[in-house]
């Protein structure tokens, strides 16, 4: 598996908000000029700080601000110091999956979890694949269980 760096998951996260919200290709672009701003913040700061910089600046440019959004938008970037027990995922997920209830439709991105797993390791493996799998998955499925039938939740993992 590749490696992608951060100015490759913005402009993923780009596309996939440009097609999520339908907002005028404008914005699109607008987008994308903040973009090639963090990456050249990204070759001075820390790569994890500008993540998480350029993220919530697309949360904001797609979706508002926060006491202004329909939409239910959580992010969490699990930095790569933090611990990955199961009980401390399960009160995180479940403290973040709170604060988007009562809204019909939500997004709920994650960042930062392939990091974590790496820095056990030199490099990308099959077993860390396999982890990464695992614990996605195990998100997934708590994911599921903590969302109201009647709300639209995306989960998104990055």
């Amino acid at each position: 598996m590749v490696r992608s760096n951060t100015v490759d998951q913005l402009e993923t996260l780009n596309e996939l908000f440009s097609q999520i919200c339908r907002i005028d290709p404008e914005l699109t672009e607008n987008a994308k000029k903040a973009i090639r701003f963090f990456s050249k913040e990204s070759e001075v700061n820390n790569t994890e700080s500008t993540l998480k910089m350029g993220v919530q600046s697309l949360i904001d440019l797609y979706f508002g601000d926060s006491f202004q959004r329909v939409c239910g938008v959580e992010y969490w970037h699990i930095s790569t110091d933090e611990y990955l027990g199961t009980l401390w995922l399960r009160e995180s997920i479940k403290k973040r999956l709170l604060s988007l209830s009562g809204y019909p439709k939500s997004v709920f991105l994650i960042t930062g979890l392939r990091a974590v797993i790496l820095r056990k390791h030199r490099y990308w493996s099959k077993s860390c694949e396999h982890e990464f799998r695992d614990l996605k998955s195990w998100i997934e499925s708590l994911t599921l269980a903590r969302v109201p039938k009647d709300q639209n939740l995306s989960l998104l993992i990055l």
